[in-house]
């Protein structure tokens, strides 16, 4: 059995000005991930920095954690 062979790639030219917005909207959501979702090596508790309503999962125990109370600190972190 044989495959049909593809044609080669196309070369793409880079996006112009018009995915600019595009990348900073993709920018923004990543960043916003990446505020509210943590692994940890262990309990975050005192370990992990974020705000209430972020979650966390220990890599190493399988646990997950919600941040219950504590603007910007380390603790206050919750098994779920």
């Amino acid at each position: 059995m044989s495959f049909p062979e593809f044609p080669p790639y196309p070369k793409r030219t880079p996006p112009g000005p018009e995915w600019d917005s595009v990348r900073e909207w993709m920018n923004r959501i990543q960043q916003a991930l990446d505020a509210r979702f943590f692994q940890s090596d262990g309990s975050p508790e005192g370990v992990v920095t974020a705000n209430p309503g972020a979650i966390c999962q220990d890599y190493t125990g399988g646990n997950v954690y919600r941040k219950g109370s504590g603007v910007g600190t380390d603790t206050g972190w919750i098994a779920v």
